[in-house]
């Protein structure tokens, strides 16, 4: 016998869990309140991206100090009709998913993670100390950071390995180029755009029989799917107002002190110079990630230097900006870091592509380390 539960609609599990409107008497803290009620009327369409801001809401919830109850009738009460209708038990993982991770975060603030967090951030800015952390020592620090890597994977099944342990099953990343040059005007662009934006399922089945060698980069978070506005005022599906979670920043540090590659007569970089700076570049990133900092993954990039994708948490965009531009890259670029990379929606090389640069002879784009988010 079905427990009579499961056979709640969305009007009978409405009028079941109604409760008196508590938006007005909230005890907690207003900005809260306010974030949870403008997150309320932005929830997208069901099944057009609502499950991963059905998480971001249900984290405003808990700041906001919203009961369980409260919140599964206001979303209920919420949510825009779409391909499917949510379920009760959907709604209510979400929020206990938030309260989970709530706790999460309070008892990683007690433990004595942040000490080792606090030595990474000292580590990355001591200027004095750069040219020692890029210095390999001999060592192939290249294979070095593929043999440290916790997920393990092979060139393969890098790009498929990477979306699944970067996004939710049902959020949208975004791979393909920069600007396409075939677009002739707006509206073209962003139907190029639009058919850029999938799944990691969608995208690893696609992958099946497209040539990704072509696919050059990737949006290092995840994509709401729908149209935002550009810092300029244009439409684009992959705008910084278009983000669906702060998840993650890119870092970039194009240079190696002591050391300079340029290509030679025939306008190629001759191959070891090549691999003597990435290598050196590994031997840094090596040295962040045993520092303790939350490094989730180095790609190379088939140029000269590496990308680290660096997992933050951000809540929104608020927090985004004093923790990632405020914060880490204040402290950063003054260390030479590239500041171009601190926006949410900055794009990063994708595994299994080649650099279409002369100068690069085609070089493969790479993933080099991996480790999952619930490792971090």
């Amino acid at each position: 016998m079905e427990r009579k539960t499961d056979m709640i609609t969305m009007k009978n599990a409405v009028k079941k869990l109604s409760a008196p409107p508590m938006l007005g008497m909230m005890k907690a803290h207003s900005d809260a309140a306010v974030q949870y009620r403008k997150a309320l009327a932005s929830m997208p369409k069901t099944g057009d991206g609502f499950n991963p801001n059905l998480i971001r809401v249900a984290a405003y919830a808990k700041r906001a100090g919203i009961t369980e109850r409260q919140f599964i009738s206001d979303i209920m009460k919420h949510a825009r009709a779409g391909t499917r209708t949510p379920s009760f038990f959907e709604i209510q993982r979400a929020y206990r998913r938030a309260l989970t991770d709530a706790k999460k975060a309070v008892a990683v603030a007690k433990a004595s993670k942040p000490a080792a967090n606090a030595a990474a951030k000292k580590f990355l800015v001591n200027t004095k100390n750069l040219s020692k952390l890029f210095d390999p020592q001999g060592r192939d620090c290249i294979d070095e950071l593929k043999d440290s890597s916790p997920v393990k994977f092979n060139e393969q099944d890098a790009p498929g390995v990477l979306l699944e342990a970067l996004y939710e099953p049902d959020e949208k990343a975004f791979i393909g180029e920069k600007f396409p040059d075939r677009c002739s005007d707006e509206d073209e662009k962003l139907a190029w755009q639009y058919q850029r934006i999938k799944t990691p399922h969608d995208w690893i089945e696609h992958f099946r029989n497209a040539d990704i060698t072509k696919y050059h980069y990737f949006c290092v978070n995840p994509l709401t799917g729908e149209i935002g506005r550009t810092q300029e005022g244009k439409p684009s599906y992959r705008a910084d107002s278009c983000i669906a979670a702060y998840r993650y920043c890119l870092l970039e540090y194009d240079s190696v002190p002591g050391m300079k590659i340029a290509p030679g007569p025939n306008g190629i970089i001759d191959r070891k110079q090549l691999f003597d700076f990435q290598n050196a570049q590994a031997a840094f990133w090596l040295n962040v990630i045993k520092s303790g900092a939350p490094v989730v993954a180095v790609i190379a990039t088939g140029g000269k230097s590496l990308h680290a994708i660096y997992h933050v948490g951000c809540l929104d965009r608020a927090e985004w900006d004093a923790k990632v531009c405020g914060g880490i890259y204040s402290r950063l670029s003054a260390a030479g870091f590239d500041k171009a990379c601190k926006n949410p929606s900055r794009l990063s090389r994708f595994p299994g592509a080649c650099r279409p640069e002369q100068r690069y002879a085609l070089a493969g784009q790479k993933l080099l380390y991996l480790k999952e988010r619930s490792r971090l």
